[in-house]
């Protein structure tokens, strides 16, 4: 795959669809999925900020920092709650979605795939996928989906995370060197 791919260790499930999911449904999917990306920019965003645009002012900071905890604390109780799945290693594109399985779900099958991607937002991006390949790695499989019916607004932002992604490890990369 020479495309660029946001990787992670993120926590991940997915269920096997028996039937395919209502137009209604992937509509509803589509918005909510669109609506956290840009949620997760936003708090992106908000964490790499100051740099090009000078500091904010100081009560602007404190209020951030507050609103910060705030949401840190907010998701560790609903953690509690509602325990998030085990992480995998996952690759993520606007197309496609890898991820390490112990119990992988069979090639052909068509899945709901949940991915937290930040754990100040713990609700999940709901991606419809089927898998197109499921490779044996000892004990765990290398699943390979593509993505179905996401909207072109979501794969956009898709598209835009994994761009972020790559800029922040091009620059980290940079920052060793020197």
């Amino acid at each position: 795959m020479g495309e660029l791919r946001y990787h992670d260790q993120v926590p991940i499930r997915w269920q096997v669809l028996t039937e395919p999911l209502a137009e209604a449904e992937l509509d509803r999917y589509a918005r909510d999925n669109e609506r956290l990306l840009r949620q997760l920019a936003g708090l992106e965003a908000s964490l790499e900020s100051g740099e090009e645009d000078g500091p904010a002012p100081r009560y602007l900071q404190v209020l951030e920092l507050r609103l910060q905890l705030m949401a840190e604390l907010l998701a560790e109780v609903l953690a509690q709650t509602r325990p998030l799945p085990p992480r995998r290693s996952i690759w993520l594109s606007g197309a496609a979605l890898e991820w390490i399985a112990p119990q992988p779900p069979q090639a052909g099958a068509d899945l709901l795939v949940e991915l937290f991607l930040h754990e100040a937002l713990p609700r999940p991006l709901r991606l419809p996928a089927r898998v197109t390949q499921v490779d044996a790695q000892g004990e765990r499989s290398r699943v390979q989906t593509t993505l179905q019916s996401l909207g072109d607004g979501v794969v956009e932002q898709l598209e835009k995370l994994v761009f972020r992604q790559h800029r922040r490890m091009v620059a980290s990369r940079r920052g060793r060197s020197v």
